[in-house]
């Protein structure tokens, strides 16, 4: 499955910068593989591959380098300082402390 996508990115035009084959003869191993010169709607960069393979490319401006990126699982991007704002909400706290003095 890891290799069809690999497949994809090359036939839709991406450059293979490192990896792109098996290792070795035996067993279901990948090389690590690096794409660049890939576009966003490109296979490859809109869907989550879950192997050793992973995109470059540059951004036209900052609008475009949101929080969620491309990728569904948005592991990592809750790990930032812009997560703050989407898991802080306002509100008010009551804390009953016992009976006065």
């Amino acid at each position: 499955r890891v290799m069809s996508y690999i497949k994809s990115g090359k036939q839709e035009g991406a450059t293979v910068e490192i990896g792109g084959a098996r290792h070795g003869q035996e067993g279901y191993f990948i090389q690590p593989t690096i794409f660049t010169n890939v576009k966003p709607e490109m296979k490859i960069v809109k869907e989550e591959i879950f192997g050793p393979v992973g995109v470059v490319f540059r951004m036209e401006d900052q609008l475009r380098k949101t929080f969620g990126g491309y990728r569904q699982s948005g592991i990592g991007h809750d790990l930032g300082e812009y997560a703050l704002n989407t898991y802080t909400q306002v509100k008010a706290v009551h804390v009953n402390i016992g009976q006065m003095l």
